[in-house]
């Protein structure tokens, strides 16, 4: 018998400093309402450039409560991203 929770993290942080780029609103990653997202707080420039990199994201307190001897066959993690080409964005 399978069974599909949806889980989402109690708990975001993200790395800082040198070529990352920050993001804002990392509480709309625990907020999992639709159209509900964590920006960057300055665009993502070039491989030559800096910053040229997203900060990693972290996240963690899902509050998995798995019977003993569960074994969890398949984790599914989801996110959209946006690339801004000029003035325009595309998915």
């Amino acid at each position: 018998m399978s069974t599909t929770n949806a889980k989402y993290a109690t708990q975001v942080s993200q790395s800082t400093g040198g070529r990352f780029v920050t993001w804002s609103n990392l509480n709309n990653i625990r907020n999992h309402k639709k159209d509900s997202y964590a920006d960057s707080s300055v665009l993502i420039k070039g491989k030559s450039e800096s910053p040229n990199r997203p900060s990693t994201v972290t996240c963690t307190g899902f509050q998995f409560n798995l019977p003993v001897g569960a074994e969890p066959t398949k984790v599914i993690i989801e996110y959209n991203h946006k690339k801004n080409k000029g003035s325009s964005w595309t998915d």
